[in-house]
């Protein structure tokens, strides 16, 4: 299930892009998440069930079927796309949140940047 929401976020990049953070403990619920995604907004219909492709005893050419439209998919117009984030790419700095020299209920003023990590 993971893999194949790693494919669809390679095709159309913010398609899955939690796919990393899928529960892997849910192959069935990732699968079917990745291939609704890539049969809505790239076009791959969904030849083969999710409860198959995760299967230890698919059938390889069901599967080389469905993972050979992936080349030619087209991202189709209005797809929801949503940008990776990546938290630990924010940062804070300033005098508010030094170890030292702060005082209680004074003001302490501090930058969040979280330019790097994506829209969220």
């Amino acid at each position: 299930g993971k893999a194949l929401g790693a494919l669809v976020d390679s095709c159309a990049p913010g398609l899955c892009p939690d796919w990393e953070n899928w529960d892997p403990k849910k192959p069935v619920n990732n699968a079917r998440e990745a291939m609704q995604q890539a049969d809505d907004w790239l076009g791959v219909p969904q030849v083969i069930a999710p409860e198959e492709i995760i299967h230890p005893d698919v059938d390889e050419h069901s599967v080389m079927t469905y993972l050979s439209q992936f080349p030619k998919a087209k991202l189709k117009p209005g797809a929801p796309l949503k940008p990776k984030l990546n938290p630990k790419k924010a940062r804070a700095y300033g005098r508010g949140i030094e170890p030292h020299g702060n005082m209680v209920r004074q003001p302490a003023k501090f930058t969040v940047d979280t330019i790097s990590a994506g829209q969220g």
